[in-house]
């Protein structure tokens, strides 16, 4: 055989492996997909067990089903959007935290509390700025509670100064909120200094 002859099946080869292994990831990605669509199709079932395997399975599947979840969060019902808030909080993943911020709000105040609660498991910056926003924010007041508590449970004491206003407010479930959130910001506050 000539060297362009070897050379032309050596490309040929490698050609038909490339090909091969496209094939293969593009089944694997469509079987992926239709995996997924049937865990979302569970994820609306109400049998509570089905949904609740769906979400195992789906939370399982990390950082690929985020686009999915957020869509979830942006368009399903109201317990989908409760259910894609807790995954999306579960596999932390910071593109969560605007749509989840959006949520807050919601006119269910179920689907609020389940991303309020999301915000507080994936914490970061954007998170943070955008439920001290929300405690600023007096039409806002029916998600204070909420917002109040995930920061707490962000502790980043950035907040601390909007949650000390709150120490004063007439609602004493909002104090009372307040006054946890800044012990848990002052308790991982000190338990960084120890760790240091």
């Amino acid at each position: 055989m000539t060297k362009r002859g070897v050379f032309l099946f050596r490309s040929t080869t490698i050609i038909a492996a490339l090909l091969l292994f496209i094939m293969s990831t593009l089944s694997c990605f469509a079987e992926k997909k239709d995996e997924i669509n049937d865990y979302l199709k569970n994820l609306a079932s109400k049998d509570i067990e089905q949904r609740e395997n769906a979400l195992e399975k789906l939370i399982s599947m990390g950082d690929e089903v985020v686009p999915i979840m957020i869509g979830e969060i942006q368009r399903g019902d109201r317990l989908t959007k409760m259910d894609a808030a807790w995954a999306l909080g579960i596999i932390g993943n910071r593109l969560a935290v605007l749509p989840l911020l959006d949520n807050l709000h919601d006119k269910d105040i179920s689907v609020v509390r389940y991303s309020s609660h999301a915000l507080g498991m994936v914490g970061g910056d954007e998170a943070v700025n955008g439920l001290i926003k929300i405690i600023k924010d007096e039409e806002m007041r029916r998600v204070w509670n909420y917002a109040v508590m995930a920061l707490g449970d962000i502790g980043d004491k950035k907040a601390d100064g909007e949650l000390q206003k709150l120490l004063n407010n007439k609602s004493v479930f909002i104090r009372f909120s307040a006054k946890r959130a800044l012990q848990k910001i002052r308790r991982r506050s000190t338990n960084n200094k120890q760790l240091r």
